[in-house]
């Protein structure tokens, strides 16, 4: 838990307000950390008055609560109105209880003006230089504390408001406790009992002050407030439950329908498939019988078969292998599977090779297909063409005419 002092002050020429931290602290947060210097505009401090406050902040990750007291104290080298000196307690992500926190700050700060104030005049020229001492019980602030409430706003006003009421310590300690949250819509509250100070603000009209009604009037604004955003969030919960099961209904009927379809297609692929394997399968039949018959004719001629007739043979067996080629040999288009993606943006594209939906790699895998198919009747084609032209060699040696090559006309 992280906690530690700032003593502050006016100094006059040339230091002006400075402020100091002391007892341990985060750098980072002191670094960061708003002054506790006054709109001397708005407000001001009289001999004898005595001011509080307490604000939020937001230092990076970190939410910070502080609470500081302010005095009356002249200038060591001017006697300008509204000058003061100050302490601050600063307590990050967690806070001690409120009764604690106002003894720890009143006792720090009444041993600032004992050991830094002669004749109501603050004796140095700088908060660097102020003499301090560690108030007993500052170990103790380090126990048991209380995590501080995300920073947020409900109207982020960014103003400062006065309250004007009595400051001993019971009271300021339901003060300081009811006050968090209103930290969410005032920068900072102040707490006075002085007259004079609650009747300067009121006089310059800069900071919005209430009395002690007021204040609870600015509570219950609050809580009115805030009961009105739950509600609407309700609401809006409300609206949006409704409407996801609207979404879904149609969503889901969607992507039903495109699965009936997609299940019919399969089917309706399966018997092309198999219509296909079955045309696959007659096309190794004929070429193989066209084998065994070029086979046959070769045997024939080589026993003295005229060749007129071979050579009818031939052609007739080669037409018909055309034939029943050209009836075979288209193979049908498969159709394409539908994409359950609907018009709802659900999900984001993938990079996939086959494209960006199923219909993608269903049209993508039908082409390989075809790819394929074709490629087959290709290979075996090439095949028997090889084994005719072998064939017809064959033939150019086997016959001659007139001490002359005969080559068989095909």
């Amino acid at each position: 838990m992280k906690y530690f002092f700032s003593a502050f002050g006016t100094f006059g020429n040339p230091n002006g307000f400075r402020q100091s931290f002391f007892l341990g602290g985060d750098p980072a947060i002191a670094k960061s950390l708003k002054t506790f210097d006054l709109k001397t505009d708005a407000i001001q401090l009289f001999p004898g008055s005595r001011l509080y406050g307490m604000r939020k902040e937001k230092i990076g990750d970190t939410n910070v609560i502080s609470y500081c007291i302010y005095t009356f104290a002249k200038e060591h080298s001017s006697h300008r109105a509204g000058t003061f000196i100050g302490s601050g307690l600063v307590f990050a992500d967690k806070i001690a209880s409120e009764n604690l926190t106002i003894a720890l700050l009143n006792e720090f700060h009444h041993d600032l003006e004992k050991r830094n104030i002669v004749d109501d005049t603050i004796k140095i020229n700088h908060s660097d230089r102020f003499s301090v001492s560690k108030p007993k019980d500052f170990d103790k602030a380090g126990f048991h504390g209380k995590e501080i409430d995300e920073l947020y706003s409900l109207k982020n006003t960014g103003g400062y408001l006065m309250v004007y009421t009595e400051t001993h310590p019971s009271q300021l300690q339901s003060l300081f406790r009811r006050s968090l949250d209103l930290l969410h819509t005032y920068e900072m509250i102040y707490f006075t009992q002085s007259y004079d100070v609650a009747e300067f603000v009121k006089q310059k009209g800069i900071f919005k002050i209430v009395d002690i009604h007021g204040f609870e009037g600015e509570i219950q604004k609050l809580e009115a407030e805030r009961s009105q955003i739950i509600t609407n969030t309700m609401n809006e919960f409300e609206r949006e439950a409704h409407s996801l099961i609207e979404d879904r209904r149609k969503l889901v009927n969607e992507i039903n329908s495109k699965i009936e379809q997609n299940k019919k297609r399969h089917l309706e692929n399966e018997q092309k498939i198999k219509e296909s394997e079955n045309e696959v399968e007659i096309i190794n039949k004929e070429y193989d019988e066209y084998s065994v018959r070029i086979q046959e004719l070769m045997k024939s001629l080589s026993s003295g078969e005229k060749p007129e007739k071979v050579r009818r043979l031939y052609d007739d067996y080669k037409k018909s292998l055309h034939s029943k080629i050209s009836q075979n040999r288209n193979i049908q288009s498969l159709h394409s599977v539908s994409s359950a993606h609907s018009g709802h943006d659900w999900g984001q594209k993938t990079d996939s090779p086959f494209g960006g939906n199923f219909a993608d790699f269903s049209k993508s895998s039908s082409n390989i297909r075809k790819k394929e198919s074709k490629t087959d009747v290709y290979k075996i084609t090439t095949f028997v063409l090889s084994f005719l032209i072998i064939s017809a060699l064959v033939f150019c040696f086997m016959f001659f005419t007139d001490g002359k090559i005969k080559i068989p006309e095909f």
